[in-house]
């Protein structure tokens, strides 16, 4: 008859990533201040800052991120790291450094990257689509039946280059595309490189 085999999984990762769903008002609350931020002449760019090839938007810095965004980053950094430590964070201490918006509009994109903070050597990065254009929406990736079109606008975060087909090798694909929906924020370690495709 069939034989039952009992085994145990281990994956082979070396750290994680965390989605977490903004609630409503949040969202709606942060679209209204960037749109102040968006309207403010006087809003200083952050453009000198980061990789982002940005050329017919903006990337602005957040002087002042709204208190309940601050305690759900924070919250979420303090998830994830209990989470990829399997402990409690001890004496870690978390702390916001920098806030900046992307306003990315067609023929813009970010290549792919990692983040650096000035507080420490390690800590986490963050990205949240509050406002996704019209020409982009979760249905493309779905429906796209070329690789091009489904990934038109969207982060994927890649932790290792290809070299060829990874089946061959049994190992798990080293990029992740993550969902083009408003709403989800992710929290990542920032040495994960990651990118955003042009539309």
């Amino acid at each position: 008859g069939d034989r039952v085999i009992e085994y145990n999984l281990w994956p082979l990762v070396h750290s994680g990533i965390i989605r977490i769903r903004v609630p409503d008002s949040l969202q709606a609350r942060l679209n209204s201040q960037i749109d102040a931020l968006l309207e403010n002449d006087r809003t200083p760019s952050h453009a000198l800052f980061l990789q982002g090839e940005i050329k017919e938007g903006k990337q602005l810095t957040v002087r002042c991120p709204d208190e309940e965004y601050k305690a759900l980053l924070l919250a979420s950094c303090e998830k994830l790291s209990r989470a990829v430590l399997q402990q409690d964070s001890g004496d870690m201490q978390l702390a916001l450094d920098q806030v900046w918006t992307v306003h990315q509009k067609a023929g813009d994109f970010n290549p792919l990257h990692f983040h650096s903070n000035a507080r420490s050597h390690f800590g986490f990065s963050s990205f949240l689509h509050l406002r996704l254009p019209p020409q982009l929406n979760a249905g493309q990736q779905l429906c796209a039946e070329d690789g091009e079109g489904r990934t038109r606008g969207v982060t994927a975060f890649s932790w290792k280059t290809g070299h060829g087909s990874v089946a061959d090798r049994l190992e798990c694909p080293g990029q992740l595309e993550c969902e083009l929906a408003e709403g989800f924020l992710y929290v990542f370690p920032q040495w994960v490189q990651h990118l955003v495709y042009p539309f």
